[in-house]
């Protein structure tokens, strides 16, 4: 079977073909599962990633990663399958710190959600949001993307127009920028995805109609908002059968106590909330979202920003129906969401949040753009931009065809880029998971205080840095539940309860338990701490004295 590259984008078949071979190769660290099936019943994935010890997957504390609640977000998919390669690799060659994760923390990674839109991405030339279930609540006709000259590609089309918005840049003619107010006379365009209009009346260029507008990340019952509310949210919240089979393996799963999900594209690192700003957080929750989040940029060089802080122009009418919401706000669980691959930033430019986006002037937009245009012809030979050539178009006539590469170029990376795309990402998350709360013994005694009488005493620490629920949020939420210490019933107590309950055990700090039993030489004694997102500790005394 051929060997995992990480310069590939990977179709569906490929991963199943993937996912098979790992578990043949590392039948003890490696399995996986079918979790659902999509619109179109292609199988939905969870692979499980842990050292065979003493303590089961479902005992250790687990980092969950996904790709892919987006199409066209392949290189999210292409960090969770290199995570995996990575690992079982270096686990098999002895890596100490590898061996150490895999021994005290399970991993599940599901390399991808949206597994019918990201094949459709993939293997035709369309670009969709999510679903290839068809969705379009708002309108009923509009220009539709089409391969309309059969190149294998959708770009653009523009066509000279006294009334279009654009006119080419002086400083280079490939280049499309907006019309100024005061611009009369001139040569002006209007620009369209490259497709057909339906019900065309030769005279009106009807808007874009997404054939496919679901977007699974505004699908989850957090905060969720109908479709006039929220463009994209399906029918009601989990609606689509991804979404609902993630939500369903996440809370089933409750080890889970840190989360990655991956996007593109901007080349940022996105952090809890989407509706409420920082001071809504719990303040040991946001310290830790920052500290985590310094981690990340600088292993990764991508800001760490809140979606909420940066991303919501109107803070009236936040995001909504969001997975990460319903990580964090609902299930307390610390999460980001990273935005790989940053075009602008190759070009030298500044990052953009939406706020400064909506503010950049033409002229700024311009410059922008002849950057970006400038790094395409000085590191790939032009190639992530097309020429402009024309063609007859069945409906409108003479146009010209051509743009940028939008699948790989804008959007993902090109997949020379795509290797160094994934270990700096995947490094981060191996970070964010040594932060995660794991129980661990400390010290356990015996002593015998009379006639078969003893005094049992159990140490214990959070080795981590956050509580052992995951965070306050999952505190105030009573999302997690409270550790629990026991011992045995087989034995008799003279003092103490066979089970304590005790609340969330702060990072680094250590907790006791004790009892005076009654018991002969050579009896055993099972002892136990359990979290579940801390992890389950297990340990049997023998009496010797």
């Amino acid at each position: 079977m051929p060997e995992f590259k990480a310069n590939k984008y990977y179709t569906y078949k490929e991963i199943e073909g993937l996912l098979v071979q790992w578990q043949q190769e590392y039948p003890h660290e490696f399995s996986y599962e079918i979790i659902g099936k999509s619109y179109q019943k292609r199988d939905i994935w969870a692979a499980t990633l842990t050292a065979k010890t003493e303590q089961k997957a479902s005992e250790k504390p687990a980092y969950y990663i996904d790709a892919n609640h987006h199409a066209g977000e392949v290189t999210g998919s292409s960090v969770a399958l290199y995570t995996i390669d990575y690992l079982l690799k270096k686990y098999r060659a002895g890596d100490l710190r590898v061996k150490r994760l895999l021994a005290d923390y399970t991993f599940y990674i599901i390399p991808r959600i949206a597994v019918d839109g990201s094949e459709k991405y993939l293997t035709t030339p369309f670009m969709l949001r999510s679903s290839v279930r068809e969705y379009s609540p708002h309108l009923t006709t509009g220009t539709v993307m089409k391969d309309i000259d059969g190149d294998g590609r959708i770009l653009q089309m523009r066509l000279r127009s006294n009334t279009g918005k654009f006119k080419k840049s002086e400083s280079d003619p490939r280049l499309m920028i907006r019309r100024q107010p005061d611009e009369v006379i001139g040569e002006f365009y209007d620009v369209l995805i490259e497709g057909e209009i339906e019900d065309y009346d030769g005279v009106e260029l009807k808007d874009h109609r997404t054939l496919w507008g679901l977007d699974f990340n505004r699908n989850y019952p957090m905060n969720w908002q109908p479709e006039n509310r929220q463009k994209g949210a399906g029918p009601y919240p989990l609606s689509e059968s991804e979404t609902r089979a993630v939500a369903e393996f996440i809370i089933s799963h409750k080890n889970i106590a840190g989360i990655m999900s991956y996007h593109t594209t901007g080349g940022i690192i996105l952090r809890p909330y989407c509706t409420a700003a920082d001071d809504q957080i719990p303040a040991t929750d946001l310290k830790s979202f920052k500290l985590l989040g310094e981690i990340g940029e600088k292993q990764t060089g991508y800001p760490c920003w809140s979606i909420y802080e940066k991303f919501t122009v109107d803070k009236g009418r936040p995001s909504v129906g969001s997975f990460m919401d319903f990580i964090y706000d609902y299930l307390g669980i610390v999460s980001f969401a990273t935005e790989l691959w940053d075009l602008r930033g190759r070009a030298g430019l500044d990052k953009l949040d939406l706020q400064k986006r909506l503010e950049q002037t033409i002229v700024e937009e311009e410059q922008d753009s002849l950057a970006l245009l400038k790094y395409s012809d000085e590191e790939f030979a032009g190639s992530l931009f097309v020429d402009w050539y024309e063609f007859e178009h069945p409906q409108l006539g003479l146009v010209e065809i051509g743009g940028w590469q939008t699948k790989f170029g804008r959007q993902n990376p090109p997949s020379s880029l795509l290797e160094e795309e994934c270990c700096k990402n995947m490094l981060f998350t191996l970070s964010h998971a040594e932060a995660m709360p794991r129980l661990k013994w400390l010290n356990t005694t015996v002593d015998r205080i009379g006639e078969n009488m003893y005094q049992v005493r159990i140490e214990y620490v959070n080795a981590g840095h956050l509580n052992s629920a995951g965070s306050e949020q999952a505190v105030k939420n009573k999302i997690a539940s409270r550790i629990k210490v026991g011992i045995g019933r087989d034995v008799k107590l003279i003092s103490g309860k066979y089970e304590y309950e005790q609340e969330a055990l702060a990072g680094y700090h250590k907790d006791r338990a004790e009892w005076v039993i009654e018991a002969e030489q050579g009896d055993k004694l099972n002892i136990y701490v359990k979290s579940e997102r801390a992890g389950i500790l297990k340990q049997v005394l023998i009496i010797n004295k």
